[in-house]
């Protein structure tokens, strides 16, 4: 979602500079990557923060999604993966 569709307000204030620590997670976990879980959990926050962070840094450039190969759920849940692409 583009930042206009949101009315400017991409990541909510309660969480001053959360965009860094989520590319510190991202780092730490090297090419495997983390899910949107994964990284709330990592930084004791709930997912929503984290779901509007990485939208930002996927504008940004600086992460990549990606469909996970081996867990498959259904209805469309299969996990994505996110990965650090500095």
């Amino acid at each position: 979602m583009s930042t206009n569709a949101r009315g400017g307000l991409l990541v909510p204030k309660k969480y001053p500079n959360i965009e860094e620590k989520i590319l510190e997670v991202l780092k730490k976990r090297g090419p495997g990557g983390a899910t949107m879980k994964e990284i709330a959990k990592e930084l004791g926050v709930s997912v929503f923060p984290v779901k509007y962070a990485l939208d930002v840094l996927y504008l940004k450039g600086l992460v990549i999604p990606v469909k996970s190969q081996h867990v498959r759920r259904g209805r469309g849940k299969t996990p994505i993966y996110w990965i650090y692409r500095g």
